[in-house]
Formats: C-alpha cells, sequence, structure tokens
C-alpha cells in the first residue's frame, strides 16, 4: 500500500505544482505582491489628497520630491523601494501579504493623521517594505 501511495503521490504532485502555476493567485511573487502594494498605496494618497486641501498624494506618500508629483512616479518608487526590502528578508511572502492587506484597509484619515504626526506614510506592517 506504502509503494501505491508513494507512487501516485510522484505522478499527481508534479500535474498539481503546474496547474498551480498556471492558475492566478497560486504563486506569489515579489514583484507581484510589491506592485500591488504600490499601486494600491498611491492610489489611496492621491485619492485622498485630491479630497483634502494642503497636502499632496507624493508627500502622504512620502515620496521624495525630486522624483515628482505623479502617480506614477509614486507606483515606480513605492514599487523599487518594496521589491530592494522584500529581497532582503528571507521568507517575505507572509509580511507582504499582511502589507497588502494592511494597505487596503487604510484611510484617508489615517494617512493624514500620518502625515501630520511626521510618521512614515505606510501602516506600520508597511513601513519594512516602502
Amino acid at each position: 500500500m506504502t509503494m501505491v501511495y508513494s507512487r501516485l503521490r510522484d505522478l499527481l504532485f508534479p500535474l498539481l505544482g503546474a496547474a498551480c502555476l498556471l492558475s492566478s493567485g497560486c504563486l506569489t511573487t515579489i514583484d507581484g505582491a510589491c506592485t500591488s502594494i504600490a499601486e494600491s498605496h498611491c492610489a489611496n494618497c492621491y485619492a485622498c489628497a485630491a479630497d483634502v486641501d494642503g497636502v499632496s498624494g507624493a508627500e502622504l506618500c512620502n515620496i521624495p520630491a525630486n522624483k515628482g508629483d505623479s502617480q506614477a512616479a509614486c507606483e515606480s518608487v513605492l514599487n523599487d523601494r518594496c521589491s530592494d526590502q522584500a529581497r532582503s528578508i528571507r521568507d517575505p511572502f507572509d509580511a507582504l501579504d499582511k502589507c497588502d492587506n494592511a494597505i487596503g484597509d487604510d484611510t484617508c484619515g489615517e494617512l493624514v493623521e500620518r502625515h501630520a504626526l511626521d510618521q512614515p506614510g505606510a501602516p506600520l506592517t508597511c513601513q519594512k517594505f516602502i
């Protein structure tokens, strides 16, 4: 019986792995996770800045002035920052997932509060990445 199970496992696991690679969401990459985080955070910052006087999206996301004040520039800077930081961590995927969730839950009020307190623009769980 053990031999049958072993052989079955040897045949099925590669097939399941291939199916996993072909489906979306099964294989997370650092680049994919960081792109999602950067796009979401920058969208939050720029949408919030449109509703709040006296602050720009770049300021809310802590993007240096010399990088430009556009959402695309924000995404590029944060994506690069995130990818570099994530690659320096042994297994970053759980932390990236938590960061992505925190960005999704972040509110305009929280962004403005962090900015007013001169804190990093990202939620605490994301500060190591962006």
